[in-house]
């Protein structure tokens, strides 16, 4: 039996069409939320920052010509480096990289404004990043008993990556994100 919701606790989102409750998975605070938020969803692990943040540096280093340095704010060797400190923080450079790297849509939703940016738009699949304004979380679907309101908190079986022609996927996510 769970306990009982605490004020406190993401929300959970009932999606009685997927047999299962979305959640947001909380990612650290750690400079690193946006590759783990993605690493999480793409690869099923969140500790592979080290990892996205070489397949960025890669991109932009073999396309000078799109990764400018009006582009980027700064040389793009600087850029390479300093997207590889821990430190630094990812944005839409990042998710545009990384999206089109893994040929998945990657969805991102302000909290602040319902503004939902999507990278690589036609892709097959999707997941969904939720941005706060300085934190990146993963929406995931988490299978659950009927009615559907209560999620595993710790599944290992979540589902973080949806069907691209799923409508109901992103009316759950605002929902989500209304709620926040």
């Amino acid at each position: 039996m769970r306990p009982e919701k605490i004020a406190d606790d993401p929300p959970e989102i009932a999606s009685p069409e997927h047999g299962g409750t979305f959640v947001l998975r909380v990612m650290p605070d750690d400079n690193s939320c946006l590759f783990r938020a993605v690493g999480a969803a793409v690869m099923g692990d969140m500790d592979t920052m080290v990892e996205l943040r070489s397949i960025i540096a890669g991109a932009i280093q073999s396309n000078p010509t799109e990764y400018t340095a009006a582009i980027l704010g700064k040389k793009p060797d600087e850029y390479c480096q300093w997207i590889q400190n821990e430190a630094s923080w990812g944005g839409a450079i990042e998710l545009k990289i990384l999206s089109e790297y893994f040929n998945i849509e990657i969805c991102s939703i302000d909290v602040q404004t319902l503004h939902m940016f999507q990278f690589n738009e036609g892709a097959s699949t999707r997941c969904i990043v939720v941005y706060s304004g300085i934190h990146y979380d993963v929406l995931a679907l988490c299978p659950s008993d009927p009615p559907h309101t209560h999620a595993n908190l710790f599944a290992p079986n979540d589902t973080k990556i949806f069907d691209a022609a799923d409508p109901v996927v992103l009316e759950k996510a605002k929902e989500m994100c209304r709620v926040l």
